[in-house]
């Protein structure tokens, strides 16, 4: 007999009494150049530990879920009474974008409209 553990999505935008989650960004501020880096506190009230088979964060911006997933691969419990930290680093941006962004700031910076 194959047994398969149930799925469960856990959206903290939910009450989720037993769990806490805490985002933090390394910089108020990034470069089009640089990645983007921050961090994911999980700490759990729970009885028994929280197991994830994947950590999704998901922005406002869709675009950018897919570069911030952890699977379960990676050390993804929660014990109780501690705080698991989860470290993303991502690159939001494209070479393409990247060119589009630079010559749109030195046309700004060199007084030309962009359009």
């Amino acid at each position: 007999k194959n047994s398969v553990a149930p799925e469960y999505t856990v959206e903290m935008t939910k009450l989720s009494p037993f769990l806490k989650c805490r985002a933090a960004f390394s910089s108020s501020l990034f470069q089009v150049d640089e990645k983007i880096k921050f961090t994911l506190t999980l700490a759990s009230t729970a009885v028994q530990p929280v197991v994830f088979q994947r950590v999704l964060v998901m922005f406002d911006d869709r675009r950018y879920n897919p570069l911030a997933v952890k699977e379960g691969g990676e050390d993804l419990s929660v014990v109780p009474g501690t705080s698991t930290v989860l470290s993303f680093e991502m690159d939001p941006f494209t070479d393409r974008e990247r060119r589009r962004a630079s010559a749109r700031f030195r046309d700004e910076v060199m007084g030309q409209s962009v359009k």
